[in-house]
């Protein structure tokens, strides 16, 4: 979970990766906004080494053409 105000998805995504991480959510997937000064996301990682890194990665991409 990032708070948006603190770490953008970008620097959450680096640090991540940084600890062996890839994010495979888009900015804002699970973005949670309760009112101003509370807006967070979560973000959905997997390890680099996963054996179906790559198909979790496809289905994050796919739900990105599914969207409203």
């Amino acid at each position: 979970m990032v708070t948006r105000h603190t770490l953008s998805h970008d620097e959450a995504s680096e640090m991540l990766a940084d600890a062996g991480l890839q994010v495979i959510s888009r900015d804002g997937a699970f973005r949670h906004r309760a009112d101003s000064s509370l807006d967070r996301d979560a973000l959905l990682a997997v390890a680099t080494d996963h054996s179906r890194l790559d198909e979790l990665a496809a289905l994050d991409a796919d739900q990105e053409t599914d969207r409203p």
